[in-house]
Order: C-alpha cells, then sequence, then structure tokens
C-alpha cells in the first residue's frame, strides 16, 4: 500500500488541479493506484485494522469501490449503443 501511495506522491510532484486534470496518463495512473491501495486494503486482517483506528480503512475500501464502480459504469453507458461482432 506504501508503495502505490508513493508512485501516486511521484506521479503528482509539480503539478497542479488542472495539470492532473490534463494529462489522462497521470490521471489514469493515479486512480489505479487509488484502486490498488482500496484493493491491498481489503485483505488487511481485523485485529490489525482493530490496533490501527487512526486509519480511515473504510474510507480507503469506499473509495476504491466507488472508482472501480465508476470505470465500470462509464464503460457500458459509452459501448451501449456499440455493436459488437
Amino acid at each position: 500500500m506504501v508503495a502505490f501511495g508513493e508512485k501516486i506522491v511521484e506521479y503528482l510532484q509539480g503539478l497542479d488541479q488542472q495539470d492532473f486534470v490534463g494529462n489522462s496518463l497521470v490521471y489514469d495512473a493515479t486512480l489505479r493506484n487509488l484502486e490498488l491501495i482500496g484493493e491491498a486494503a481489503t485483505h488487511i486482517p481485523d485485529d490489525v485494522r482493530a490496533v490501527n483506528p487512526q486509519i480511515p480503512w473504510r474510507l480507503i475500501i469506499a473509495t476504491r469501490n466507488r472508482g472501480a464502480w465508476g470505470c465500470i459504469l462509464a464503460f457500458v453507458s459509452a459501448t451501449a449503443s456499440c455493436v459488437f461482432r
């Protein structure tokens, strides 16, 4: 999880919000690493979560879920009128 976070910090270094949103590679890589952090958080044992209540585990996992579902819904919407052969 730390390595994914470090990647995000590296990707965003020196960017303002406009640059971030305008750079699809950085945006996508950041989103992907946020998803990976959330996925990894689902595998943290409950006893470890319990002794680290300062970490917002549910928020981290929820962020991953929203990102993943957002991507799926965008894909479905974009391809709804496509014909696949």
